[in-house]
């Protein structure tokens, strides 16, 4: 009996050695490392959405936006996550990456079929081992593929956490009708997100994990009622297993959204105007992967139609979004008006109204002004015939620097450009990359000469840069014919100031303050600190709100582009401060709040925050 133990034993220690050194082999092959596997999940993930389009100078590009609509696990709700478990993989949370009594049920499921029966075998594979399947194996449906998952299953298990190995496995899973990955699947079928408002509710999450299974023949568009009742059985199931499920029974915010991507304004304007010189006198074919980021575009396009669907009663015709990072990437670019081919957002003949009075401001701080010296605000004609008036028709005298710009007093500005001269004015704005038609006239403080949305989002992106010179781009990378990288965008290695560290910090309190209570930005305000300024043009044509945070920059503009005057009167720290908020706030969840203060580097502080986002 010994004999036979020891012999079992040895047998026993022979056949792992035999699964290490498979295992060691298998990683070795397929290069299963943490980062690898979440390059591969990366890849999967992304939707490429290819367009030939033509040059200025007639040439043609084959463009690509690589779009990834993954979520982390951290975005991903409870929920959610707890009807896959209940539905796909009970032992979870429990399991080393495999379920022996799962196994062992398939393998005498599979044993008693016919051999003639007709559909797919039994698998008895764990969450762990989905993944594996769809990141490094085939899907054919062999022993030794089963025993290559098992392994690789086993050693996921030791690289990731239960809930990465969950988000990865979401992120990449077919729910059919072309949708890969549960972002995708939940937008494409419910008009809803998974990880940002508005979200689906439990309901929708169950059916979606029904949908993985046989995601051909059974998913929300193809068999919505059968679909619907395994998932009211696996809401109760749920529930009686213990698990939570009064958060998830009601949608958040709004739902019926068209979640498809809509790049066209975005790609005209970079075909225009932001491909590199290098590439854009190239003659062979030429793939370019843009900025563009699929969060910020979807929320911005949503942001921009609801503005103008809330502006319209008031005479207004048009609305447009532009978002940057601070470094200057275009990561959005939305209209919420049709877009007629008009590159309304590089070209577009926009009042800015007191978006550049920060700039005047400036320029009087550089002179040796602070924020609490005294600036004129009173009723006087400043040219023969013209005396600039306030919003609300008041004046309160000599007021700080820092009140005239939070209460956005015109008569302060002006009288700022009167002291210090308009050659100053001009000076500051084509540091910041805004050159106007005329800056002789001290109606240009005021907004009355236009700016291109691109351009004024660039100037208050070198606000958010830490007061370094921004040039907005849009292409991150070229490939050639052949796949090979023909240009990647480095950024400058000593990108120019545009101000000196005292006033430009005295000027980023400022605008900070604009946002706070009793500031004409108020509206703009959420958990993270931001930094703005209002506008409104003459008449009330166009109402701006031009602001940051240590993540992104943002001008939300509604306005007319047709003849005749508007009936509403709309002003800046109105519709346009509330839908920046609500944008922001929006693109901000999950992310680390970031002080641009000048206590320390602004660069540093974004940087870190970066860092902090990509974990």
């Amino acid at each position: 009996m010994r004999a036979l133990f020891r012999f079992a034993f040895r047998l026993g220690l022979v056949a792992l050695g035999l699964v290490v050194f498979h295992a060691a082999f298998l990683v070795k092959r397929l290069d299963v490392s943490r980062e690898n596997l979440q390059a591969r999940a990366r890849a999967v993930e992304a939707t490429i959405v290819p367009s030939r389009v033509a040059g200025p100078n007639g040439e043609y590009y084959d463009t690509a936006l690589e779009v990834p609509l993954s979520l982390p696990a951290e975005r991903i709700p409870d929920y959610v996550r707890n009807a896959f478990i209940v539905r796909e993989d009970q032992q979870f949370r429990r399991h080393p990456g495999f379920n022996p009594v799962s196994l062992a049920r398939a393998f005498l499921s599979n044993a008693r079929r016919p051999a003639d029966s007709s559909g797919g075998l039994v698998g008895g594979s764990t969450i762990t081992m989905q993944l594996v399947k769809n990141l490094l194996l085939t899907q054919e449906q062999t022993l030794d593929r089963k025993v290559n998952e098992i392994i690789l299953a086993a050693v996921v298990e030791m690289l990731f956490s239960k809930d990465e190995i969950l988000a990865m496995y979401l992120n990449t899973a077919y729910f059919g009708a072309g949708a890969y990955g549960i972002e995708v699947a939940a937008r494409r079928f419910f008009g809803r997100s998974v990880g940002y408002a508005p979200k689906v509710n439990l309901l929708e999450a169950a059916m979606l994990a029904h949908s993985v299974r046989r995601p051909s023949q059974l998913n929300p568009l193809s068999q919505r009622k059968a679909i619907e009742a395994k998932a009211h059985a696996l809401i109760a199931t749920m529930a009686d297993e213990g698990y939570d499920i009064e958060a998830g029974q009601q949608a958040r915010g709004r739902g019926d959204r068209d979640w498809s991507l809509d790049p066209f304004l975005f790609r005209d304007v970079a075909m225009r105007s932001l491909v590199p010189p290098d590439v854009r006198t190239r003659k062979d074919r030429v793939t370019m992967g843009f900025t563009i980021d699929t969060e910020a575009q979807l929320y911005a396009e949503l942001a921009a139609t609801d503005l103008l669907r809330r502006g319209r009663a008031g005479g207004y015709d048009s609305s447009a979004i532009v978002v940057l990072e601070p470094d200057g990437a275009i990561v959005a670019l939305a209209i919420g008006h049709d877009y007629d081919g008009v590159d309304l957002v590089r070209n577009g003949r926009v009042s800015p109204g007191s978006t550049l009075k920060p700039f005047m401001f400036l320029c009087a701080l550089e002179k040796g002004l602070r924020p609490g010296s005294l600036v004129e605000d009173e009723m006087r004609e400043m040219r023969p015939g013209w005396t600039p008036k306030n919003f609300d028709g008041k004046y309160l005298g000599a007021i700080s620097l820092d009140l005239a710009l939070k209460k956005s007093r015109n008569t302060s500005a002006v009288a700022l450009f009167d002291r210090f001269g308009p050659a100053c004015f001009a000076d500051v704005l084509a540091r910041a990359g805004v050159e106007l038609d005329d800056t002789e006239a001290p109606t240009a403080v005021l907004g009355s000469e236009h700016v291109s949305l691109l351009k004024l989002a660039a100037a208050y992106a070198s606000l958010a840069n830490g007061g370094k010179k921004v040039d907005p781009y849009a292409v991150r990378y070229a490939r050639d014919k052949h796949g090979a990288v023909i240009y990647r965008r480095v950024p400058p290695p000593a990108p120019a100031r545009i101000a000196a560290a005292r006033p430009y910090c005295d000027l980023l309190d400022m605008l900070r303050n604009v946002t706070r209570r009793d500031g004409t930005g108020h509206n703009a305000a959420f958990a993270h600190p931001v930094y703005g300024k209002t506008g409104t043009s003459q008449k009330y044509r166009d109402a701006l709100f031009a602001g940051f945070t240590g993540h992104y920059v943002a001008v939300v503009w509604l306005g007319r582009q047709a003849r005749g005057d508007v009936s509403g009167r709309m002003t800046g720290g109105e519709l346009p401060a509330e839908q920046f908020r609500w944008l922001m706030a929006t693109l901000h969840q999950g992310k680390a709040a970031v002080s641009l203060d000048c206590k320390a580097p602004v660069a540093v502080a974004y940087q870190a925050a970066r860092r902090t986002d990509q974990r």
